[in-house]
């Protein structure tokens, strides 16, 4: 039996499988794990990217990840993990590569986060009283446009009656909304806005809000009437004295066998006297498509709304232990 030996084809084989090799090693990698701190759960689903990119990965079911550093990227890299619900964390670590674990917290340290629920500046560990607030820019991360996306990560609060977006009720710890005086205190700011005997939550958009207070359980003694059940308190942003900004989404909607909507958000700050006088103008415009009929048939769509919300703040600081806010 004669036996011939390709030695070139074979001389072939061998280095393009070095070349495999050396372009595998030459990878740069980053790994880790990503874990809750305080129980040491896997967090299946956190985000892992490169900051400022969209180049990362997602944690599997054991909380681990690999994802590859390109090779442009040179010197020193910020990895930045997120998952819902948790304060992000950010790390830093060479372009060459390597081990980085996250041990995330859920939301962020109740510690610093400050509140005004008693009409004075508190942190929210402080109060004595049931309280949960929602950033503004928690709100965004979520997608929250109104109050039923807020109530629903509430605990111990839920939506009642729902005849259509203007004809809402919700509940606090159980107390449901009877007709008569409303048992739940509504307030933007320092201001009531609920109507007068009303059993409905009034229409409210979460657009430049700061934060969103829910106290839940009778607040009457700070809040009067109409607090049995508790209060919800939209705080709004204040006038940037210091720069002119502006701010502007929409988006658009459809629905199957029904009409299309749509929205429009805007805000505009203009400091009129620089670290004195500031203008916070913001309005919320949309368009919601019906899509119910009547039994006869005769109407269609008829549960459709218009919703308009308009907001401006006037703030003056003659001095710094005195301000007014119109």
């Amino acid at each position: 039996m004669n036996t011939k030996i390709n030695f070139n084809r074979i001389w072939a084989v061998l280095s393009l499988c070095c070349l495999s090799m050396a372009t595998l090693t030459a990878q740069s990698l980053v790994t880790g794990t990503v874990t809750d701190a305080l129980n040491n759960q896997p967090l299946l689903g956190a985000s892992i990217i490169i900051k400022g990119t969209t180049i990362g990965t997602t944690a599997d079911e054991d909380g681990s990840y690999t994802f590859a550093v390109p090779d442009d990227m040179v010197g020193t890299i910020t990895i930045e993990a997120s998952y819902l619900g948790y304060a992000p964390l950010n790390k830093t670590i060479s372009s060459d590569g390597g081990t980085l674990d996250f041990a995330m917290r859920e939301g962020v340290q109740l510690g610093s986060v400050v509140v005004t629920a008693q009409k004075r500046d508190q942190r929210l560990v402080e109060i004595p009283i049931s309280a949960q607030a929602i950033s503004g820019k928690t709100l965004d991360e979520l997608g929250a446009r109104d109050l039923t996306d807020v109530i629903a990560f509430i605990p111990g609060a839920s939506e009642g009656v729902a005849n259509n977006i203007g004809a809402r009720q919700y509940q606090l710890r159980g107390i449901v909304q009877q007709n008569g005086d409303p048992s739940i205190g509504y307030y933007i700011d320092d201001a009531a806005f609920n109507f007068y005997r009303s059993s409905f939550a009034p229409v409210s958009r979460s657009f430049d809000i700061n934060r969103v207070e829910v106290l839940r359980g009778p607040q009457s003694t700070l809040y009067g009437a109409g607090a049995m059940g508790g209060v919800i308190r939209y705080i709004t942003n204040k006038p940037n004295l210091q720069k002119i900004s502006g701010n502007f989404t929409g988006g658009l909607s459809s629905t199957n066998g029904g009409d299309g909507g749509n929205y429009y958000d805007a805000m505009l700050n203009v400091p009129l006297i620089k670290n004195k006088l500031g203008l916070r103008v913001s309005g919320s415009f949309e368009s919601v498509g019906g899509y119910m009929e009547t039994n006869d048939g005769t109407t269609e769509n008829f549960n459709d709304a218009n919703i308009q919300q308009l907001r401006a703040q006037l703030m003056y600081i003659p001095t710094n232990n005195l301000s007014f806010k119109l």
